[in-house]
């Protein structure tokens, strides 16, 4: 009796340790960052920036590329890449899923001299992510940064359908009124159609210019459509990865759009 009541009151102090160590803290999620176009002059400096923050903004950085040996090759022990074109949404399904990203810079569109974006592939390629996500209910956990183009939304998202009906009338072009007729299918279904938690922030700026950096930019909402200036590709991929790397969910642009400028601009 003696020995059971020691062996009973030696198990009950187990008991009593283990209740006051504090409970094991969950390790938070690795902050992985995803960049489309990263080969592209904007591209690969987000690259450059990204692969400078890992530590502080990232744990890893993921190039998803149709030519990843184009990434310089002091940056590619950095990165994990993954071979894939942006026109296959099947490839960028497959490529969300497995890498599981917190973020995603879409700096495909960041082309030189104002070309505009193909944004009828765009809405492909978007759609193939939020499928990504909702297959692996992680819609809400990723957070994806995009250049926004010609015509951005107005602040808050609002789509102006009177602005594109003018455009259609004005614009002879048959290339050009087809392109806005893309661009407002592609406004629509981000801003109409994808669920309000899929979280993502449309981006404008200036024309990209080839010159060391001329300062941070400052987000500011889209008062209208006129770039206040040219921006370095630099101070670009600066800026969106700085933009992407908010994954608190609390950004004020989340599903709005936004104007980069120099502080200085007027």
């Amino acid at each position: 009796g003696r020995a059971q009541a020691i062996l009973a009151q030696a198990i009950w102090a187990r008991v009593q340790i283990a209740a006051s160590r504090p409970a094991a803290m969950a390790t938070p999620p690795a902050k992985i960052l995803m960049v489309f176009g990263a080969t592209g002059k904007t591209g690969l400096h987000v690259l450059e920036h990204a692969v400078a923050a890992k530590g502080k903004n990232w744990d890893q950085v993921v190039v998803f590329a149709r030519n990843p040996s184009k990434v310089p090759e002091a940056l590619r022990d950095k990165l994990t890449s993954i071979q894939g074109d942006l026109t296959d949404a099947v490839a960028i399904k497959a490529a969300v899923i497995s890498c599981k990203p917190t973020a995603i810079v879409d700096a495909s569109s960041m082309l030189p001299g104002g070309k505009p974006p193909n944004t009828a592939d765009r809405r492909i390629m978007y759609k193939a992510v939020l499928e990504a996500l909702e297959s692996d209910n992680r819609t809400s956990k990723c957070y994806l940064v995009m250049e926004g183009g010609v015509v951005v939304p107005e602040p808050g998202g609002t789509i102006n359908s009177c602005l594109f009906s003018l455009i259609h009338c004005c614009v002879r072009n048959v290339f050009a009124r087809t392109m806005f007729r893309d661009l407002e299918k592609f406004l629509v279904y981000m801003w109409e159609e994808t669920p309000p938690d899929f979280r993502f922030t449309m981006v404008r700026m200036g024309p990209m210019v080839e010159k060391p950096s001329m300062g941070v930019l400052q987000a500011e909402p889209t008062k209208d459509n006129i770039p206040k200036g040219s921006v370095t590709y630099s101070d670009a991929g600066f800026a969106l990865q700085e933009l992407a790397a908010d994954l608190t969910g609390t950004t004020p642009w989340n599903r709005k759009a936004l104007f980069y400028n120099y502080p200085s601009a007027k």
